[in-house]
């Protein structure tokens, strides 16, 4: 009955052009949230400014774009959602990434987000949005205060507050059951790294470079990620998104949360400035679209707030090679830390040490900052966070701690060398074999280079639960993101609705005011704990008109008679497929194991042989 309401609304879509009231008769009501995993803003700017995505374009257009979102550290996908869903940095809401330790209640935390076939593994993205520290709300539980209210979570862990939760949902469980069936995989306890599975057989992990047959796996098993999330979770939850319009239609308020998956599965596949990637944002704005045409055919554009972020970057460089492989590169980080002796539990961008003390801690810091691959070491004594980069260190004196703390309650000191955290050269932006388009690589920007890096860090040190030796992996290193770097922290941030003032910003903001925002837009308060301020983005045009149908590449422009088909089939998965088959002239070239054979020595070269645990704690 579900699908059949939805199909005679999309229907409808066709036979109906409804009139919209001014902005300041028809408060907001209804904020629908796009939060894209894995965005590179460079390459998401080109494909604005180049045609690729003419929905968001049209957004853009009525709305308000930040192109430097800048997100939180470590810039990973759970400490990413939680902050945006809270307006809180990690060291306030407590999530420190895929793995932390809690001194509190002596546990240790861990989370394999890509294991959505592994039964512990769904229990624990459930029992996720209970994990936040006390006085820390989500946006769900303040739309859900306000009164008669609808809020979904679509995709996202931090879900406290939400009506409905597709990750408890049956469809999920089925798709994880059926996925469990086929693999033959098994469940297990304990810290777990998808990227680190293939090889890992036990608590030690011999290493030895890069093989033929590794790297045939990795693009097996890329394209197989692909399909499972760009396709198929990717259509389930728009599928989700495009019902739950229909539902939130007769409430006072509704919050929507969609994540968006299939941008971080071609950033991994094929690097964040691609031309893989720029097809995936062209799927994601056709299906926006479709959520745009529902909305003006139900007559609720007036009342409709669109938002559209990213959780976190992706580095630009094509490193299909090295997602796999590329904790070999990185021995120089995990030597140190065995030779010191010292007892340590892994981390999310660091480790913790309880039987150390700052001098044991610090002499750490300082041998593992040699290695190539590392941008900075820190920690935290005190009040005092010390920061140690290639060619210098400072140090940063804390007067208050929590929240978003001004400059006037800290003291930033250089204590030897040069500013470690000063605005960096123009980055580097190097095509991996010719492999990217020419045309995002010609020249670089040249922004700060760790955009609000102070804050961020004292985003995380402020929980008492941060590691006590913190390591930065820097550009020259494989690996995708969740560190301090422009590209794998940067990300756009759009506010596009009625009575939302037409402009376009290239200032550093913070994805923690994404929340404090979307709220006030509302008429409703920030939520609790909240670290990030809002936007001042009202007061723009009165008159908000979107366009009847959404405008996509031709293949793509059918999506009404796609999405009305798996709705009426109640089998969303069918869209999916299609998107692909459609696309798959355009995806752009992918290199081939030829191409990356140069970088293979023959035969392997053994390296040595490490605890699995330490690569859990870096590699991503």
């Amino acid at each position: 009955m579900r699908a059949l309401v939805v199909l005679l609304s999309l229907v409808f879509l066709f036979s109906s052009i409804p009139t919209f009231a001014e902005a300041d008769e028809v408060p907001i009501k209804r904020a629908i949230v796009f939060a894209m995993d894995s965005v590179n803003a460079l390459s998401f700017r080109y494909a604005i400014d180049n045609g690729y995505c003419p929905n968001i374009s049209w957004l853009i257009d009525h709305g308000a774009y930040f192109e430097n979102g800048v997100s939180v550290f470590p810039s990973v996908s759970l400490s990413s959602d939680f902050s945006i869903l809270t307006g809180a940095y990690p060291g306030t809401h407590g999530i420190l990434g895929w793995m932390w330790y809690k001194r509190s209640e002596e546990r240790y935390y861990s989370i394999d987000g890509a294991r959505i076939w592994d039964q512990l593994e769904i229990q624990k993205m459930i029992d996720a949005k209970d994990w936040i520290e006390d006085g820390t709300e989500t946006m769900f539980e303040v739309v859900e205060s306000s009164g008669d209210s609808y809020t979904s979570a679509l995709g996202t862990y931090a879900a406290r507050g939400a009506d409905t939760s597709v990750l408890e949902s049956g469809a999920l469980r089925a798709i994880a059951s059926l996925f469990t069936r086929a693999s033959g995989a098994e469940s297990s306890e304990g810290p777990a790294q998808s990227s680190l599975d293939t090889i890992a057989r036990g608590d030690l992990v011999e290493l030895y470079t890069a093989t033929e047959g590794e790297v045939a796996n990795y693009f097996t098993l890329h394209w197989i990620k692909r399909i499972l999330f760009e396709g198929v979770v990717d259509s389930l939850l728009f599928f989700n998104a495009l019902t739950d319009v229909i539902r939130s239609r007769e409430q006072e308020r509704s919050l929507i949360y969609l994540w968006i998956s299939g941008t971080d599965a071609d950033g991994h596949l094929a690097g964040g400035r691609s031309e893989a990637m720029l097809r995936s944002y062209q799927i994601v704005d056709a299906k926006i679209g479709m959520v745009m045409s529902l909305v003006k055919a139900l007559g609720m554009e007036d009342e409709t707030l669109f938002v559209i972020t990213g959780n976190h970057g992706i580095k630009g460089i094509n490193e299909m090679l090295f997602e796999r492989t590329g904790y070999r590169d990185m021995v120089g980080v995990y030597g140190p830390i065995l030779d010191s002796g010292l007892e340590y539990i892994g981390g999310n961008r660091g480790i913790y040490l309880p039987e150390a003390g700052p001098e044991e801690i610090d002499a750490l810091a300082r041998a593992i900052i040699k290695d190539r691959f590392v941008d900075f070491t820190m920690y935290r004594e005190g009040d005092v966070i010390t920061v140690i980069g290639d060619h210098g260190a400072t140090s940063i004196e804390v007067r208050r701690w929590g929240g978003k703390v001004p400059e006037t309650e800290y003291e930033y000191r250089i204590l030897e060398g040069d500013d470690p955290l000063g605005e960096g050269d123009e980055l580097a932006h190097s095509p991996f074999n010719g492999l990217q388009p020419e045309e995002l690589n010609e020249k670089g920007p040249t922004p700060i280079q760790y955009p609000l890096a102070i804050e961020r860090i004292l985003g995380l040190f402020c929980s008492p639960n941060a590691p006590d030796l913190v390591i930065t992996i820097g550009g020259e290193a494989s690996g995708q993101h969740g560190d301090l770097g422009y590209e794998e922290s940067v990300v756009p941030m759009v506010f596009s609705g009625p009575g939302i003032e037409r402009m376009r910003s290239a200032e550093p903001v913070s994805i923690v005011d994404i929340a404090p925002t979307i709220m006030e837009v509302m008429g409703l308060r920030e939520p609790g704990g909240c670290d990030g301020r809002a936007l001042s983005i009202q007061g723009g045009e009165e008159g908000y008109s979107m366009p009847l149908l959404p405008r996509a590449y031709i293949p793509l422009y059918i999506p009404l008679f796609r999405y009305g088909v798996s709705l009426f089939c109640a089998f969303p998965v069918l869209t999916g497929v299609t998107d692909l088959i459609l696309l798959m002239p355009r995806i752009g070239r992918i290199a081939s194991i030829g191409d990356i054979r140069a970088f293979l020595p023959d035969p392997p070269q053994y390296i040595g042989t490490y605890p699995a645990e330490l690569f859990r704690t870096f590699v991503l």
